[in-house]
């Protein structure tokens, strides 16, 4: 994008959404709602479901073992359908930005404007100098995700500015 905006003369800015821990914020709720918004089968969502229910951890602290912990929230690291349930979880987030009034950047021959790209847990929306970046809503989304906490959620501006 830095690259086209400067062959071709065009100003604007692109927004990174840092989903800092993103793995460990999604609230179960949260996902759950979002597979059946998906309209995944029922089937499906119950056995992702059985994975979670009644996960526990116990912290060891100076080699003591307090009570077991219940985790309401987070996606497992190292299990294989962790990356497409994150992936779920973030579409809405995605979708807003898409159907929101940002113009991003028309590049001849595509069809549809470049405004938004995801990777694992790394958002890039690409403005143009007239979007406005408080139409985002990213802040619903953090609060109804459950990600929001002091460092998640934030947003980093890059300025493609040229002569």
């Amino acid at each position: 994008m830095i690259h086209y905006c400067e062959t071709y003369k065009k100003n604007g800015y692109i927004l990174s959404l840092d989903q800092e821990k993103a793995y460990d914020k999604i609230a179960h709720n949260y996902l759950w709602h979002t597979l059946r918004k998906y309209r995944l089968p029922l089937k499906f969502i119950q056995k992702i479901q059985r994975l979670y229910r009644d996960a526990q951890t116990i912290v060891s602290v100076n080699k003591v073992l307090p009570q077991v912990i219940e985790i309401g929230r987070g996606i497992r690291q190292e299990c294989p359908i962790s990356c497409l349930l994150y992936d779920i979880a973030i579409e809405p987030l995605a979708e807003s930005i898409r159907q929101s009034s940002l113009r991003g950047f028309r590049i001849q021959g595509l069809d549809k404007q470049i405004l938004v790209s995801l990777f694992a847990d790394d958002t890039l929306v690409d403005m143009n100098k007239n979007d406005n970046k408080e139409t985002l809503a990213i802040k619903n989304f953090c609060e109804v995700s459950m990600m929001k906490n002091q460092k998640s959620c934030q947003w980093a501006q890059k300025n493609i500015e040229t002569t």
